[in-house]
């Protein structure tokens, strides 16, 4: 008997002390605990729910929470635009007001004289770290998709020629293709800036041409194409000055390369196609 009673004894003083621990933990839950305001939960239901980091928080939870906080906006996800902005806004009694979106542009769009044979990590970073600028353009783009791997919404897709394409009616803006991309080729544009040049290769046109067939040369008859003065050269490439173009579309027409793009169309010039 004496052993059972040691039994029963060990049994009841951890028992008891179960039941002291559940009430001392009771007790300081009690004590701390913070009430959520309900809205968080309701907030973070409109959001994607990816956690992607596009609006530089951490998380969805964090957002929802900032944003019933009033830390953050509605509009501060730019995966979810402006129908999960009019959603919150409506929901907390807040602006919903987003505006014009940003969206991604791929400046480039090559045709490699002689593409590189690559077997090695099938990913652009795989690519700039262990090849860099050894084969073929060092400015273009490497087309293994980095950036189509991160884009949230599916915007991004290699077109018939294997070259990345961005799909402007999905794209939200958020950002992290150019976050993923290592040759930082990948841009927001504004919603006015429709005249797009589609090379970033500063070399010089023998260079250039030595490596891609749509490339710019630096020639410079877009500049002298422009009635308005809104083209000028700089490092070998043109820059646009969008307050002076009036994207009539003439310096897209006279660039031989056709690597001038405007509102997602490469113009060309008439007269060279009726010869």
């Amino acid at each position: 008997m004496g052993f059972v009673q040691q039994i029963l004894t060990a049994t009841l003083l951890m028992g008891g002390l179960a039941v002291l621990f559940g009430i001392v933990l009771a007790i300081v839950e009690r004590k701390f605990w913070i009430q959520t305001d309900p809205r968080v939960d309701e907030v973070e239901a409109l959001l994607p729910g990816i956690n992607c980091g596009a609006c530089g928080e951490s998380g969805c939870r964090g957002v929802a929470e900032g944003i019933v906080a009033g830390d953050l906006e509605v509009n501060v996800c730019p995966v979810g635009g402006q129908a999960a902005a009019n959603q919150i806004g409506e929901l907390l009694g807040r602006s919903a007001q987003v505006g014009p979106t940003k969206k991604a542009v791929i400046r480039c769009q090559p045709e490699l004289k002689n593409p590189p044979v690559y077997t090695g990590i099938d990913t652009c970073l795989g690519y700039q770290t262990l090849i860099g600028g050894t084969l073929g353009c060092a400015y273009g783009c490497v087309g293994l998709g980095d950036c189509q791997a991160v884009c949230p919404v599916g915007a991004i897709e290699a077109n018939e020629q294997g070259h990345m394409q961005v799909d402007e009616a999905l794209c939200t803006g958020c950002g992290l293709c150019i976050k993923a991309c290592p040759r930082s080729i990948i841009a927001l544009r504004e919603p006015d800036e429709a005249l797009q040049l589609l090379c970033r290769n500063p070399e010089k046109g023998k260079q250039v041409l030595a490596v891609c067939n749509s490339g710019c040369i630096a020639c410079g008859l877009c500049v002298k194409a422009c009635t308005y003065g809104a083209l000028k050269m700089e490092n070998n490439l043109p820059v646009v000055d969008y307050q002076l173009c009036e994207e009539c579309g003439d310096c897209v027409a006279k660039c031989p390369k056709k690597c001038l793009e405007l509102k997602g169309i490469v113009v060309f010039d008439q007269a060279e196609d009726a010869s």
